[in-house]
């Protein structure tokens, strides 16, 4: 099976840290700190002329054909990059079996689509870089 994110809100023992942040100027509903520092951080990657612009969880890719199991998959964010590209951002904390389903899945019904995944290890060297300059990074 393969859960919807706010189900899996319902996980014993996560730390979600969820809730409403306003973060450049647009008012969402995060389900991480995590995901808020990353807004925040798109945000200033943005401010400073690295990337044109951000959404959080603007589109829904569906995989046809598939009849059980995860059909769908929304990433995080979808980014404008300078040269008017698009890029989609996932912030991944761990890699379950489900995230590893849908990341596949994703490969294979929209090859084109280029995904980034914020793992551990990306998320600590943002937080190490730049996590004293951004404004309003939570611990």
């Amino acid at each position: 099976s393969c859960m919807t994110k706010a189900q899996g809100m319902n996980r014993v023992g996560a730390s979600w840290k969820s809730g409403w942040r306003e973060i450049g100027e647009k008012r969402k509903f995060f389900r991480s700190a995590w995901e808020a520092n990353y807004a925040r951080y798109l945000e200033y990657l943005k401010k400073n002329g690295h990337i044109s612009g951000w959404e959080f969880e603007a589109e829904t890719f569906w995989f046809d054909r598939i009849k059980r199991g995860c059909r769908s998959y929304l990433p995080d964010f979808k980014v404008t990059e300078a040269d008017g590209t698009f890029v989609y951002h996932e912030v991944k904390g761990w890699m379950d079996d489900r995230s590893k389903t849908k990341l596949k899945r994703m490969a294979i019904h929209h090859p084109k689509i280029k995904l980034i995944v914020i793992g551990r290890k990306e998320y600590t060297e943002i937080k190490n870089k730049l996590g004293a300059v951004i404004l309003g990074w939570e611990p």
